[in-house]
């Protein structure tokens, strides 16, 4: 087959069965739409061009800079579209937890500016630097023509799904009775089930998430999907929510049994249909599709951190990993209630973990910022909070805080955690008022 423009290769992908002696789920007929081999490498390739195919004769004319907030597959596919056109990208983001697509895009050529003040990936609604804000400041500013895709409210993420992913799962199979579909944007699930729907009514869906705090990319944390402007709860029949290493870990199942080499976010939707059909068996033979949306080599240091074992490396449970068990968080977490009260008696060291931004809508006296990367790196480097002194962590939404505490209690510091972040003690200010 002989191609003129290799955007010609995205979509028309394959699907792969996935054999029952690999999920062991009886009566399931498991398929995954290999999206990972569309020609940029994911699921995100239809969007960029969806996005961009009817304007780049403008675009290309007036010389217009293509912008956009995405630091992973969506930036990847976009740059290498920009290429070809010979017109400029420029991915706006906030500070990337998995270096590799980065890295990639700086090979390829892209003009990063990362966000580093809208740099938590613990959502604060108080926060007004996200993204999305500082990208529509800066077109303001700019002085050249700026053409911002904006895949978070652009419809033509929807459309791209359902105009060529879901016709084609449609084509290929008969009938489909579920669709798990990761929460990114909500896009490509929303897409897919509005389409699939038109012919199979009976259809369910179910959703993924990371838990509150996880960080599974391409994924979102099920505290952050307020943020997904196409998201709708009513679509879905059920919400599962996992833990990044459940990811990574299934995501390893498919690498070796299967050679399906995806990555995490494909790991969390398998993960998610096995924990769904175990604890829901069916009776008569169902056909489950989901999508393989990348490769795992975009993560191989994201897997390090999650399976160091695999690279002969020592298991130093990092702070972000540490997974918390209901004794621990009972023992660390201060009601929003009685927390002045508790900072009065007890005059901890209290570390402030969100942005310069929202501290200055709301801080504690005597606190210290100190960013949630920076106190991570600080952690796992060495213990730099005193033994004999109460320590108090606060996040936005009481997550990564708890996280943090939980791990310290173990490395025998007395350390807590403002239980429900800012937004409870806010919450609680307004009831009592």
């Amino acid at each position: 087959m002989i191609v003129e423009k290799i955007t010609d290769l995205i979509g028309n992908t394959p699907i792969l069965k996935i054999a029952s002696d690999v999920h062991g789920l009886p009566n399931i007929n498991l398929y995954a739409k290999l999206e990972m081999m569309n020609p940029f490498g994911s699921v995100k390739d239809r969007i960029a061009w969806e996005m961009l195919k009817d304007d780049l004769g403008d675009i290309v004319a007036n010389n217009k800079l293509i912008v956009e907030n995405s630091s992973g597959n969506t930036s990847k596919a976009m740059q290498a579209i920009a290429g070809i056109y010979g017109v400029n990208f420029k991915l706006m983001s906030a500070i990337a937890k998995v270096p590799e697509p980065i890295d990639i895009m700086r090979i390829m050529g892209a003009d990063i500016e990362e966000l580093t003040q809208a740099g938590s990936d613990c959502f604060d609604p108080n926060d007004p630097n996200d993204p999305q804000y500082l990208i529509e400041k800066f077109i303001e500013q700019s002085e050249r023509q700026v053409f911002f895709t904006s895949q978070f409210t652009n419809e033509k993420n929807l459309k791209a799904h359902r105009e060529t992913t879901a016709p084609e799962i449609l084509n290929d199979l008969d009938c489909v009775d579920w669709f798990v579909g990761g929460l990114g944007t909500t896009g490509s699930s929303r897409g897919i089930i509005e389409t699939i729907k038109t012919r199979d009514a009976h259809m369910k869906a179910i959703g993924v998430c990371g838990a509150a705090g996880e960080l599974i990319p391409g994924i979102r944390a099920s505290e952050q999907l307020v943020e997904a402007g196409f998201y709708e709860r009513k679509i879905y029949d059920e919400m599962i929510t996992l833990y990044a290493k459940t990811a990574v870990d299934n995501m390893l199942e498919l690498n070796h049994k299967s050679g399906l080499l995806c990555g995490p976010s494909t790991g969390a939707q398998y993960a998610a249909i096995k924990h769904y059909f175990t604890d829901n068996p069916v009776s008569t033979e169902t056909n489950v599709v989901f999508l393989a949306c990348d490769r795992m080599e975009w993560y191989i240091s994201y897997i390090k951190k999650y399976r160091p074992d695999i690279f002969g490396l020592k298991d130093n449970t990092s702070v972000m990993a540490y997974f918390i068990n209901k004794q621990q968080a009972s023992q660390c977490q201060i009601a929003p209630d009685v927390i002045n009260k508790w900072i009065d008696q007890e005059q901890p060291f209290i570390v402030d973990m969100r942005t310069p931004a929202s501290l200055k809508i709301l801080s504690f006296e005597g606190a210290i910022n100190i960013p949630e990367k920076t106190l991570e790196d600080m952690i796992e480097k060495q213990q730099p909070f005193p033994k004999g002194k109460k320590v108090l962590f606060i996040c936005a939404v009481g997550q990564k805080s708890l996280k943090i505490a939980s791990y310290l209690r173990d490395k025998d510091v007395d350390a807590y955690s403002l239980e429900g972040g800012v937004v409870a003690y806010q919450d609680n200010k307004r009831r009592v008022a």
